[in-house]
């Protein structure tokens, strides 16, 4: 879906959102490629988003850049993905009640409310490109592993043992203090998902 048209049948749609791609930032909008009904073609931020990223950008070394998975986010998508993740744990999980499955799925997708993070268009997913390799940096997990591996604290609790993952926790610890250097602040169960302050 394309932004234009979203915000034709959503007058809540924020306004002044601006395409990460024409800030000159690699993107790869995972959503819209994996098909997602309500999820937008291209990776949108508030212009102020914008300009912090590209300042925190230049904190990295000359050869690694960010890549953008997910900035503002439409409600109707945050359902879909809740919806989604909670209809996973419940198949999971059958002898858990509803209360403990939406606070089981609350802890990686945010309830689709107002109060969700990427609705305000300051909020974005994202990770590390090696721009002379081609690659991404390894994570240790992929974009939405709804796992304990995935907290952004897991290595500082768990000390890598394999070379993969002391890598992993090489590059999640700089793309944490170059983020955190420029404002933004993460939450603990996504080392990908940032907010700016």
């Amino acid at each position: 879906m394309i932004l234009a048209d979203y915000q034709k049948i959503n007058p809540n749609c924020p306004d002044n959102l601006l395409c990460a791609e024409k800030y000159g930032f690699l993107v790869k909008p995972e959503y819209f490629d994996r098909g997602y009904k309500w999820a937008l073609e291209k990776v949108y931020l508030k212009k102020e988003a914008l300009e912090v990223l590209k300042k925190a950008e230049k904190l990295l070394p000359d050869n690694i850049c960010f890549l953008f998975w997910d900035g503002f986010r439409p409600l109707e998508l945050q359902k879909e993905l809740f919806d989604e993740l909670y209809q996973k744990r419940k198949k999971q999980f059958p002898s858990l009640v509803n209360d403990e499955l939406l606070e089981m799925t609350n802890i990686f997708v945010a309830f689709p409310d107002e109060r969700a993070l990427h609705q305000h268009g300051f909020t974005i997913d994202l990770t590390l490109f090696d721009k002379e390799k081609n690659v991404l940096l390894e994570m240790g997990t992929d974009f939405d592993d709804f796992s304990e591996k995935a907290h952004m604290d897991f290595f500082q609790k768990n000390p890598p043992k394999t070379e993969k993952d002391k890598k992993a926790q090489k590059n999640r610890e700089l793309l944490k203090s170059v983020m955190i250097k420029s404002g933004f602040e993460g939450i603990k169960s996504e080392w990908w998902h940032f907010s700016l302050l």
